[in-house]
């Protein structure tokens, strides 16, 4: 699948609750990689006016030296909260791993209570292809 062309301007917000991520691919050299089958975007229209659009995505994970997974994962489990941190603990915003900003630490929290949690030294978010558009929002986020 080919990277998206979405201006990083035009996004307001990564929502990962509710995203699916379908694969986890563990290469050995240090990297893994999230493969998201839903990712919800919200890409701003006006002033707080968005368009919700359903899309595609790979988390890329660099100079990974711990993985674990706490619990079991279903076909049907979806990510509950995401949270990226940086070597001195302070969250991550999302819109820094457009860019591949430096990220020490991963933490993926399922709707089941399961955990995936990464230690890293960077994150690349790639959106892909939007997959269709799903509603249109009004009002602050």
């Amino acid at each position: 699948m080919k990277s998206s062309k979405l201006c990083v301007e035009q996004i307001a917000l990564i929502e990962m609750h509710d995203a699916v991520i379908d694969r986890v691919v563990l290469p050995a050299n240090g990297l893994v990689t999230l493969d998201f089958s839903k990712l919800y975007v919200y890409k701003t229209v006006a002033i707080e006016r968005f368009e919700i659009w359903l899309y595609a995505a790979v988390l890329d994970l660099r100079g990974v030296s711990h993985l674990t997974l706490d619990g079991e994962l279903t076909e049907l489990d979806r990510v509950d909260d995401a949270e990226f941190t940086s070597d001195t603990g302070s969250p991550v915003e999302w819109k820094c791993l457009l860019d591949g900003s430096p990220v020490s630490g991963v933490l993926v929290r399922y709707g089941s209570g399961t955990q995936l949690v990464v230690r890293c030294d960077r994150a690349q978010l790639t959106l892909l292809e939007p997959q269709r558009h799903l509603e249109d929002w009004t009002g602050p986020l």
